[in-house]
């Protein structure tokens, strides 16, 4: 590889070690890739140099490392094709993997197309506004989101879902899990598949629109949602390692606390330890509370307070279970901190 192309696969928890310490947060993660960026091209953040040309980049959009989970589907296949295009110098290819789903209205088998890009992109751009933990949902489909939408679309868990408002929170540039459970027989009534990123919800709109033949009932949306205020309430409010940051847990709280209607809303995410940082997150979820009076609720409960009920699963499926334990026998590659999740069930 030439030596002015800096391309790297990023991972939300791959920790470098500086001076024997570990980073313990994603904004000291996203640091050190930023100064192994910089060291690599002659490029400044907020200098004045020259503008980076593309193949001076940072290349992501992943497929190969988020098969650890993916047998959970059966046989998924993967093509590859060319987005090359002299108006887009980031584009480079998109990669389109095919997940085998029974169709909800006669249970023949079909495919769940979903597109993955892969881009170069600039360090200039990588660092902006929308960029830090806000751009990992654009490297690859996570094994917590592989998980999510398996356990989600299995049929035994069918009733938390069924004829319910349904949102997805951080889905990445896949939606993959709202995609499946808008494939199941008895689907939410609306799916609201979201992420900070805008250049992730454009993927989103593109994933939904290419398989709008499988959602015969329930045909989910997609739009840019930013954690904290909410304006809309949902029965339930799903994530795929969502807690990684902890500088985004209290807008991830405000989320839950504004976003679920009371008294029966439900969150549940499926999210790594990745160095403590799910540990964290659940104990501020059993020690948040929320207003009744704001939920709409009357005056008779006016200024009374609740809490969380906060449920935490180890092993939560018996097949993902046997799979984390091969992997962590077969794979050397398989680092359980990072990619077999942990379920929380946050229950108002």
């Amino acid at each position: 590889m030439p030596s002015d192309i800096v391309s790297v696969t990023i991972s939300k928890c791959e920790h470098a070690e500086t001076k024997g310490k570990m980073p313990h947060n994603s904004r000291d993660r996203w640091g050190l890739l930023r100064r192994a960026l910089l060291i690599n091209s002659s490029a400044t953040i907020n200098g004045t140099a020259a503008p980076l040309d593309a193949k001076e980049a940072l290349t992501i959009g992943s497929v190969e490392k988020s098969a650890f989970f993916q047998s959970l589907f059966g046989h998924v296949s993967v093509s590859t094709h060319s987005e090359s295009d002299d108006s887009d110098p980031t584009a480079l290819s998109i990669s389109t993997v095919c997940y085998p789903v029974s169709s909800s209205e006669c249970g023949t088998s079909r495919e769940l197309r979903v597109s993955i890009p892969s881009r170069r992109v600039l360090p200039s751009s990588l660092f902006s506004a929308y960029s830090g933990h806000l751009n990992t949902g654009n490297v690859r489909i996570w094994s917590s989101e592989h998980v999510l939408a398996f356990w989600a679309s299995r049929e035994a868990n069918a009733h938390l879902f069924r004829d319910r408002r349904v949102l997805e929170i951080g889905a990445g540039m896949s939606g993959f899990a709202g995609l499946m459970l808008a494939t199941t027989s008895k689907p939410p009534r609306s799916i609201h598949i979201t992420d900070g990123n805008p250049q992730s919800v454009s993927t989103l709109h593109r994933n939904i629109e290419q398989n709008i033949n499988l959602f015969s009932k329930t045909l989910p949306t997609a739009s840019q949602l930013m954690w904290g205020p909410m304006t809309d309430q949902y029965d339930v409010i799903i994530g795929g390692d969502c807690s990684f940051n902890r500088d985004s847990h209290a807008a991830l709280i405000q989320t839950m606390q504004e976003g679920l209607i009371f008294p029966d809303g439900v969150a549940v995410f499926f999210c790594p330890q990745r160095g403590g940082t799910l540990t964290d997150f659940v104990r501020l979820c059993k020690t948040a509370s929320f207003s009744i009076s704001e939920r709409g609720e009357g005056t008779s409960k006016a200024g009374k307070r609740s809490r969380f009920d906060v449920e935490v699963f180890q092993q939560f499926d018996h097949d993902v279970w046997r799979m984390h334990q091969e992997h962590l026998k077969e794979s050397d590659n398989y680092v359980e901190d990072k990619e077999y999740p942990t379920m929380l069930s946050c229950d108002m």
